[in-house]
């Protein structure tokens, strides 16, 4: 039975923007920004980061007149959001293959009206794949790099975050409590502050727990022993590096607009194939250097 395959590309265009930000705020760490309210749209290149510093300077409010003192200001920290794509070629018997195969699961014949429910399948399955890679650029992300890394694109988080402070210990437990120790008592005070840590080493510090028979709820995230919360992240996996930082000190750098953030499917005639195509724009950074610390545990 022949398989007509003609209406994928203007479903997928008619949802072009939505599977393309999917790409990005997927990826856990962009979705904890850009639910803190710590994102920036409409980036294009180089732009100022559009958040208040402040300091406090107290007088005395017994005399009359105005002293003054305190200061308001936006910080002097840019952000760098840069152009990225994924091209990926697909086989015409691919799709067949995978879209009868879909059907079959679901108790039905590939029939031409789920074809819209197939193009959704395709495209999410691409930009969840996208967002995995997303989330570690977020972290690792280091445009100094060559070759074939997908690394090279931007400047992550453990670039920006110069201060490193000591996480001693025999176990993890005891490092990562060290580590916590070490950061400024007024950052790790706020409600904001995070330990963030990859997937690999929580679950050293789990099974340490474990061992140490410290009973602890399974959906517990706080650091034992301590306030801070724990943000577990796939970015950080294989670094051994754990993070102290503010939410409110890191900035994600979209564009949004326009034709930058875009997700096509169109068939080539010349190659007999798919071609399933992204296109976004990402940046991060890192406010206040002086607040963020890192350690290697």
């Amino acid at each position: 039975m022949a398989f007509d395959i003609s209406a994928l590309g203007s479903f997928v265009a008619n949802n072009s923007k939505e599977y393309a930000m999917k790409s990005i705020a997927s990826a856990k760490t962009a979705k904890a920004l850009i639910d803190s309210k710590n994102v920036q749209f409409g980036v294009k290149g180089t732009a100022a980061i559009l958040k208040l510093n402040s300091d406090v300077t107290l007088v005395d409010g017994g005399v009359c007149g105005r002293t003054g003192g305190s200061t308001i200001a936006l910080s002097n920290k840019n952000i760098v959001v840069k152009q990225i794509a994924d091209e990926a070629n697909i086989c015409p018997a691919t799709l067949w293959n995978t879209f009868f195969a879909d059907s079959v699961a679901q108790g039905q014949t590939p029939q031409q009206e789920l074809l819209p429910v197939f193009a959704d399948a395709i495209m999410n399955e691409r930009a969840m794949k996208i967002a995995a890679v997303n989330e570690k650029l977020l972290w690792q992300g280091d445009t100094s790099l060559t070759g074939a890394t997908n690394y090279k694109r931007i400047d992550g988080i453990l670039k920006s975050v110069t201060g490193s402070t000591s996480a001693t210990g025999t176990t993890i437990v005891e490092k990562m409590q060290t580590f916590f120790l070490n950061q400024d008592v007024d950052v790790r005070g706020q409600e904001d502050f995070v330990i963030a840590i990859g997937e690999d080493v929580y679950a050293e510090y789990k099974v340490a727990l474990a061992g140490k028979n410290i009973y602890q709820p399974t959906d517990d995230m706080t650091l034992f022993g301590t306030v801070a919360k724990l943000f577990v992240c796939a970015g950080l996996n294989g670094t051994r590096k754990v993070v102290g930082i503010r939410w409110s000190n890191l900035q994600l750098g979209l564009d949004g607009q326009g034709d930058s953030d875009k997700a096509e499917m169109r068939y080539s005639t010349e190659t007999k194939n798919w071609y399933q195509d992204f296109a976004y724009a990402l940046g991060v950074a890192v406010i206040w250097s002086e607040e963020a610390k890192y350690a290697t545990v």
